[in-house]
């Protein structure tokens, strides 16, 4: 179908200046979303289901908001791309980039055509645009790492061609990632950097980011809700916001075991912390993590152990923003190494 016959009956408010563009609303077919969904009662997205969250304490609750993994998916031959977005701009984290915290990237075909850059102290959302090559492509847009939104447009010409997306390889099936800040993607410097969403256009696959910034803390509901979802497989990057190694001992495997559950032949993945943690004294914790997929292996699972001690790579000094965090550089080597194991183990396809 043509862009203008899928067009908002109703513009929304934005500073993008073309004569030809129509503006289409998030939800309509066949834009599709991917790794968030949208709740009617908090009229924003969410990353697991709100009711579920009420169980959890505020922060949680907040950083469910936060649209790490989210996406906008469709295939189109405008001549230029705009979005418009409705935010709440939670407030900057001082080691991330504006771009990564509230911003969106595009991407043609797993290829990246640019950023949409929100302005220094936005408040209630942004719009911007970014030429293409007026080619047809599927396009990929990545939502926020550490904000929320509340609603979303594409700006294309209204003559363009507007499809859906060819679909991923395991459409329905997404690869759950549980994790830390890590994994929510700080410190990326923009929204597709994070490794799972390096992971995710690398193999093909849709996935779901459960990264909760120091909230990762392995709790037994957590992992039967895993259990319950939908998926192709699981990585579990539960390690660096659990307090100590006799709370790690207590939780990391009836963590692992909960979500086991769902599937005896489930690939699931876990990891232990990111090499410049072991300056720290994170070899007990290692351990720990080690001795779940040692028990694990031992009975047949389909299980695989994601060294920390690896996932930096041969310069793990030059990999973080500040001794904790990966940079670009530490996310890509890290997307780098969980790679390794799902193509050398034939995970995926």
């Amino acid at each position: 179908m043509t862009a203008k016959e899928l067009s908002s009956k109703t513009a929304p408010q934005n500073r993008i200046k073309r004569e030809d563009t129509v503006f289409i609303k998030w939800n309509t077919a066949p834009l599709k979303v991917y790794g968030v969904f949208y709740d009617e009662r908090e009229k924003t997205f969410l990353r697991v289901n709100r009711d579920f969250a009420e169980g959890f304490d505020d922060v949680f609750k907040n950083l469910n908001a936060r649209t790490s993994g989210g996406r906008l998916r469709f295939k189109t031959n405008s001549p230029y791309i705009g979005l418009v977005a409705v935010q709440k701009n939670n407030i900057q984290l001082n080691n991330m980039t504006l771009c990564a915290h509230s911003g969106f990237d595009l991407y043609a075909d797993n290829n990246y055509m640019g950023t949409f850059l929100p302005k220094t102290n936005t408040k209630n959302g942004f719009s911007a645009i970014l030429e293409t090559d007026k080619k047809t492509h599927d396009y990929t847009i990545n939502f926020p790492l550490f904000d929320n939104v509340n609603d979303l447009y594409i700006a294309v010409s209204e003559n363009a061609e507007i499809l859906p997306a060819a679909p991923y390889i395991n459409e329905g099936f997404p690869i759950i990632f549980y994790g830390s800040s890590i994994t929510q993607g700080a410190c990326a410097s923009r929204p597709g950097l994070s490794y799972p969403a390096i992971i995710g256009r690398a193999l093909n696959c849709d996935f779901i980011n459960l990264g909760f910034s120091a909230r990762c803390l392995g709790e037994i509901e957590m992992a039967k809700y895993i259990a319950s979802m939908k998926k192709s497989a699981v990585v579990i990057d539960f390690d660096h916001n659990a307090p100590d190694e006799e709370y790690l001992k207590l939780h990391h495997k009836r963590f692992y075991d909960a979500v086991r559950e769902s599937s005896k032949d489930l690939p699931v993945i876990i990891a232990s912390a990111p090499d410049i943690s072991y300056k720290s004294g994170f070899e007990g914790r290692r351990d720990i993590i080690l001795e779940t997929f040692n028990g694990a292996k031992e009975k047949g699972d389909n299980v695989y152990f994601a060294d920390g001690k690896k996932l930096f790579g041969k310069e793990p000094f030059e990999c973080t923003v500040d001794n904790i965090h990966p940079n670009d550089m530490g996310l890509y080597n890290m997307a780098s190494e969980f790679l390794k194991i799902f193509k050398n183990n034939k995970i995926m396809g």
